[in-house]
């Protein structure tokens, strides 16, 4: 397993999901490990542990990555959510947020949707369906989503605990992170007024 950015508190933190997911080589079903590890999340086939796909949620660009990396104090973006999968609209749904420590000038934290699919040649892929911004109360969508205000915020609403999903599929339930700097997200209006408890 390849990690792609430092962590806090350990390069896996959170419980990892067994799922089946169709695989589109065999025309079976597959068990898939589903987990959290440094800024990613990672599909690992149950039976082998071989790789399967890995998809990094770090809001920021490469550019901005680079930079911030070679400073004293680099940034932390970790995945610390369970991933939770859940049937939306027919097709499964993978459901994971993560932190960025409340760090500013990072990017978007928030909790983000994936869709992990497979093709006839034996690839695997996971689709960024959404990224929904805790600090802006906005979604953004496809992997464009996923770097959207790379940069920007105050670190604020990193998700932690692990979603919890309606059987219905129309409602994610999560928490999110207190904030260090709410007069500053306030004033830069990211947070909507009541959402984040002034202390």
């Amino acid at each position: 397993v390849r990690f792609h950015a430092s962590s806090a508190f350990g390069r896996i933190v959170s419980s990892a999901n067994v799922v089946d997911f169709p695989d589109a080589r065999t025309g079976k079903l597959r068990s898939v490990v589903i987990f959290g590890g440094g800024s990613s999340v990672w599909a690992l086939d149950a039976a082998t542990g071989a790789e399967l796909a890995m998809q990094d949620l770090d809001p920021r660009t490469p550019a901005l990555r680079k930079k911030q990396e070679s400073t004293a104090t680099p940034p932390t973006v970790e995945v610390e959510s369970s991933p939770a999968v859940a049937i939306v609209g027919g097709r499964q749904r993978i459901f994971v947020g993560f932190d960025t420590h409340n760090q500013a000038h990072v990017g978007r934290t928030g909790l983000v949707s994936l869709e992990l699919t497979s093709d006839r040649l034996g690839h695997w892929r996971f689709d960024p369906i959404f990224k929904y911004d805790v600090e802006t109360t906005h979604t953004y969508y496809g992997v464009a989503g996923l770097t959207v205000g790379s940069g920007q915020g105050w670190g604020c609403g990193g998700v932690w605990s692990s979603p919890a999903l309606d059987p219905s599929g129309s409602t994610v339930a999560f928490g999110t992170a207190r904030c260090d700097f709410p007069d500053k997200a306030y004033a830069a209006g990211k947070i909507p007024g009541g959402f984040i408890k002034r202390e």
